[in-house]
């Protein structure tokens, strides 16, 4: 096994008759080259790893955003009912001109306090598990008149 590039590779006799060649002379050792793997190999899995995290991140904002604004339930809209109504306030409060104004502090001070009322009614009543919300829309003269409507879902209410 002289000249050429038979040069580079050690011939080694082990205790046993058998012949073993390496590429790697005695001085490189094998820790050596292990650590070299191992370093390069970790940077490999963290990259790795990192792009599907990112992936996965990606993933989970695209279905947020497709639930969200594409799965729009046509068929809730069909149950939902609103009903509208008026009640008339006999005592305590009374109407004031800058309950016409709905952009007024003091409207929306009334119609917070009488939403917060209609509300705590309706979850109280038979129609509770389909109640969904209260809105007060106008007040007007005469004592003082509320206008406010009902959201309903019908899926919700016993037959």
């Amino acid at each position: 096994m002289e000249g050429g590039a038979m040069d580079y590779i050690y011939t080694h006799l082990p205790q046993s008759a058998t012949t073993s060649a390496t590429l790697f002379p005695d001085d490189i050792t094998n820790s050596s080259y292990k650590r070299l793997f191992n370093r390069s190999l970790c940077r490999v899995i963290l990259g790795c790893s990192i792009l599907l995290v990112i992936a996965a991140v990606l993933g989970i904002v695209a279905v947020a955003i497709y639930l969200g604004m594409i799965t729009k339930d046509p068929e809730g809209e069909k149950y939902s009912a609103e009903f509208a109504g008026r009640f008339l306030v006999r005592s305590g409060d009374s109407f004031h001109e800058s309950l016409l104004d709905e952009k007024s502090s003091h409207f929306k001070k009334m119609a917070e306090r009488y939403r917060i009322m209609l509300s705590d009614a309706f979850e109280a009543s038979q129609l509770s598990p389909g109640f969904h919300h209260a809105t007060v829309d106008a007040f007007r003269n005469g004592s003082l008149q509320v206008f406010f409507r009902i959201h309903l879902d019908r899926r919700k209410l016993s037959q």
